[in-house]
């Protein structure tokens, strides 16, 4: 395998040019190319690149999308140095794409803690590394694009066909699986097959049909955010089962207040649709749903940066899958009120936190939900740049949890069936997994264990 710098060409693989692993520079403004690979490009191009000084039009195919970009030679070291990049920059609809496609990179190294470090993108980890592939159209400086995205449950995106997500349903309901409704926490057993997914409860057991799925999963696409009681055709009748079913794969996540409703994790939300989802204020960092002491749900909004600002001093930042907030207040020392106490108050009442990334083009990402483990006192400067105590929340993501699908899909190998018994209640918080106790019954956890399949999300079906 040919590789230069970030840059490689695994042999054997029909018209590829090279691959690119993600870096920074990929997101801002292009790459450059090492000149290892310019053969490679120019053989894509008939024969040809741009001479020293010069810029051609490039265009990136991915699926029915075109991006425009630019091939650039230029001089780098002296006269008779040939630098080739391919540019294009941060606004461009290319960008934005690998934004929206590769969000693990982008929030890792555009705006998480990793955005002031500097070190060579081949010092990542390579279970966390993502490449860009481009491969040969057979018309010169025109690219067809591949992504070869991290697959965790954090960032997978949703399958483009339904027949996939199927089969991910399929992986992850066993026969005899307990699930418990999202908004009333009752135990249903459910078992997968080809044409549907029988559903048992105390009251009976009906098979709800492949199609009530494939017709809500194609409006939750369609919307990005869909409430239960706005499922298309039969899947509005059958919305329960429907819905918690849905939540178990790893691309949805939802809420039940103040309706039950369901969202892609990738969707990037407006801060009216946040408003209206969850049923909080457009305004605060943190954002409350009820009173104290019958709140509702907590969403909070960060910019992950560790770098002070006089307008933005809080200085939250990411040790791996816990993120350390600061607390709202901008003058003088915090008070533990409102939001603050609300995402203290969490740690014993138990209340679901989601997390948002504000993104600096508008909108906001979704983090996932999070567990306050901890507060910490601490001194920070405020908006006037004085010294003051501020609230630091350490807090544990626990939803979306790693779960990675075989890579043979949709010709999926079936799960050993379940035999633990059904649980007598489902605690009505968070997806949970169901591990056997030495009593033969079941117990439910926040986190769960992910040994051999993904951990059941708190889930419900009637």
């Amino acid at each position: 395998m040919k590789v230069a710098s970030s840059w490689s060409k695994p042999e054997g693989v029909p018209g590829l040019i090279a691959r690119k692993q993600v870096d920074k520079s990929l997101f801002l403004e292009g790459s450059h190319i090492p000149k290892e690979f310019h053969v490679d490009f120019a053989q894509a191009n008939g024969g040809h690149l741009p001479d020293l000084g010069e810029s051609r039009e490039v265009t990136l195919h991915y699926g029915d999308a075109q991006f425009q970009a630019r091939l650039v030679c230029k001089s780098r070291h002296g006269p008779d140095s040939r630098d080739l990049n391919l540019q294009y920059g941060p606004r461009s609809a290319f960008a934005r794409f690998l934004q929206d496609r590769l969000p693990y990179s982008y929030r890792r190294l555009v705006l998480g803690a990793d955005a002031s470090d500097d070190s060579p993108a081949e010092d990542m980890p390579e279970d966390e590394r993502e490449y860009v592939e481009f491969y040969e159209t057979g018309q010169p400086y025109h690219y067809t694009v591949r992504l070869v995205a991290r697959t965790d449950l954090g960032e997978l995106l949703p399958p483009d066909n339904f027949e996939t997500v199927w089969s991910h349903l399929g992986q992850l309901i066993q026969a005899g699986t307990v699930l418990c409704t999202l908004s009333k926490g009752m135990a249903n057993s459910v078992s997968w097959g080809a044409d549907g997914i029988q559903v048992t409860t105390e009251r009976g057991s009906e098979l709800i049909a492949k199609t009530a799925f494939e017709a809500a999963w194609h409006a939750l696409m369609q919307r990005g955010i869909l409430a239960a009681d706005e499922f298309p055709g039969t899947a509005r009748y059958r919305s329960t089962a429907v819905s918690t079913i849905l939540a178990q794969l790893p691309y949805v996540d939802y809420t039940t207040y103040p309706r039950l409703t369901l969202f892609l994790t990738s969707h990037r939300f407006t801060n009216a649709e946040l408003a209206e989802t969850f049923k909080v204020g457009t305004q605060r960092g943190i954002r409350v749903a009820g009173r104290s002491p019958d709140t509702k749900l907590v969403v909070f909004t960060t910019d992950a940066s560790s770098h002070y600002r006089a307008d933005h001093p809080y200085r939250d930042y990411w040790k791996g899958d816990t993120l350390f907030y600061t607390g709202e207040g901008l003058v003088d020392d915090q008070e533990m009120t409102y939001g603050n106490l609300a995402l203290k108050n969490s740690m014993s009442a138990g209340f679901p936190v989601y997390g948002f990334q504000r993104l600096p083009e508008g909108g906001f990402a979704y983090l996932g939900r999070f567990r306050v483990n901890a507060v910490h006192e601490q001194q920070q400067p405020d908006k006037t740049g004085r010294p003051r105590r501020v609230y630091v929340f350490e807090m544990l993501r626990v939803r979306p949890q790693m779960y990675r699908f075989p890579s043979h899909e949709p010709g999926f190998s079936r799960p050993t069936p379940s035999t633990s018994d059904s649980p007598r209640h489902c605690p009505n918080y968070r997806r949970l997994s169901f591990s056997s106790t030495s009593s033969g019954q079941t117990s439910g956890s926040g986190t769960g264990s992910t040994s051999g399949r993904l951990a059941q999300k708190p889930v419900s079906l009637g």
